[in-house]
């Protein structure tokens, strides 16, 4: 993007919705018509474009993983790592609240243009926006009741693998740095570079 100083509100504002909206992570995108033929196939597109992400993000940070369920735009996966204290499950002994997660949503998106303030994308696209109530996209890593998963290392590097019109906006005390404390703020990130509402004066 350029010129995210005079911008970010108004995407937050565009895409993300009211206030409350702002306190839940969310996924917004802009994805050029050409790579799809239909708001249908664009989700399908764009979900391919998150399960590679998670994928990716994964086996690169050393950690085991399971696609446990798929459908309608919703994907769930858990992964592993003994470092993280991310337990593997096991039937009849494994609680879902003790386990690593990643939860996905990707509606399907409108149809329009992406707004001015977007660079490197032209033309009609397919917006993958967060305003609605219940209906919204999303990427939300969840750490299990007794691990401690670097979230803002997996979101970031989960960023990096995204395509270049996707982003990241992670809510305020929503992600856990690697010694547990919340970031307090909240931010976007394109491909893995946060940022911020607020910027100190020059």
């Amino acid at each position: 993007m350029t010129s995210w100083k005079g911008g970010l509100l108004s995407l937050a504002n565009w895409a993300i919705g009211p206030k409350q909206h702002g306190a839940r992570n969310s996924l917004i995108a802009w994805m050029p018509s050409k790579e799809a033929v239909s708001p249908i196939d664009a989700q399908a597109k764009m979900l391919s474009h998150v399960k590679v992400s998670i994928e990716s993000t994964l086996s690169g940070l050393g950690a085991d993983f399971s696609l446990i369920y798929e459908k309608n735009g919703n994907l769930r996966y858990h992964f592993y790592k003994d470092k993280w204290k991310c337990p593997t499950w096991v039937n009849g002994q494994s609680k879902i609240a003790d386990m690593c997660s990643i939860r996905v949503r990707i509606v399907e998106p409108l149809t329009g243009s992406a707004p001015r303030f977007i660079s490197g994308v032209k033309g009609p696209v397919y917006a993958f926006t967060s305003g609605h109530e219940t209906q919204y996209n999303y990427i939300v890593v969840t750490n299990g009741t007794a691990s401690h998963a670097p979230q803002k290392i997996i979101y970031t590097a989960l960023s990096k693998q995204l395509p270049a019109w996707a982003y990241l906006y992670l809510a305020p005390k929503t992600v856990h740095l690697e010694n547990g404390e919340k970031i307090k703020f909240p931010y976007l990130l394109e491909k893995g570079t946060p940022e911020f509402f607020v910027y100190p004066k020059d």
